[in-house]
């Protein structure tokens, strides 16, 4: 069964200034957490977009804010440091 359904990056590009994807991105938001999915939000590169998100209920999302595509040592690397 489906459990998680994701956002394309196509909506979030411009999430914070058009109102139109605001409200399709809500919409899925809803839909999916209606059918007891859990959202992920692709494409994500700025924190305006991330605080859209958490308001509309997003509970993850991935892109560029987080982090640039690396290899796998550095990808290691990089959960450690942030794990403490």
């Amino acid at each position: 069964p489906v459990q998680t359904l994701k956002i394309d990056r196509s909506f979030i590009d411009e999430i914070v200034d058009d109102p139109d994807d605001r409200s399709i991105t809500s919409s899925i938001i809803s839909l999916a957490h209606n059918m007891g999915m859990e959202v992920v939000a692709e494409g994500t590169e700025t924190a305006e977009q991330v605080e859209v998100l958490k308001t509309l209920g997003c509970e993850n999302a991935q892109g560029y804010y987080y982090a640039r595509p690396m290899p796998y040592d550095e990808f290691i690397a990089w959960v450690k440091a942030r794990r403490g």
